[in-house]
């Protein structure tokens, strides 16, 4: 094996060590350690405060109580007779828009708290008789032949089913605090 000798160059003195160097005295580090346990404890927090807010805010309170008012029942039900009456006379004169118009009327009063908006809504909530009425009365103002008009309305048995509501009507009137069921309900 070959072996080879450098020797230091002419052109820089050579460096010969006079006295031992010290040794490298670390500089003192921060004994905190990483920050991400603090990061992980502050997010843990938030999601905790969150929980306890949403919980707080899902747990139902109680709703204060309204207080009914209630009207004095005489005036509505002479206004709905009333409206039964023009709308008994505008059945027998086959006049299916004024019918229309006049049961719409009829419904806010019988239904103050939630007044159908349509006659088939209306007929929903009415007894057989009178929802086939309705059903009719409705057919003929939309239907295929609402052309026609009152020509294919038979109106008898809307009068009829009103008669029948009217007399249902009457006999309550004299009942205080009467179920506001119809007889078909209760």
């Amino acid at each position: 094996p070959r072996q080879m000798r450098v020797s230091p160059s002419a052109e820089t003195p050579a460096l010969m060590p006079s006295a031992p160097l010290p040794a490298a005295t670390p500089s003192p580090q921060p004994t905190t350690g990483p920050p991400w346990p603090w990061i992980s404890f502050g997010l843990a927090l938030g999601w905790l405060g969150t929980a306890i807010f949403a919980w707080r805010g899902s747990r139902s309170r109680p709703q204060p109580r309204r207080q009914v008012v209630t009207e004095a029942p005489v005036p509505r039900r002479s206004e709905a007779r009333r409206l039964l009456r023009q709308l008994r006379d505008a059945a027998r004169a086959q006049n299916p828009e004024e019918a229309r118009r006049l049961l719409l009327a009829w419904a806010k009063l019988r239904f103050p708290e939630n007044p159908p908006l349509g006659l088939g809504a209306l007929a929903r909530r009415l007894p057989a008789d009178a929802a086939a009425g309705i059903t009719e009365l409705e057919a003929s103002l939309y239907g295929p032949h609402a052309a026609a008009g009152a020509a294919h309305w038979d109106s008898q048995g809307l009068s009829d089913a009103l008669q029948r509501l009217d007399a249902v009507d009457r006999t309550s009137a004299g009942t205080a605090g009467a179920d506001p069921l119809l007889p078909l309900y209760r």
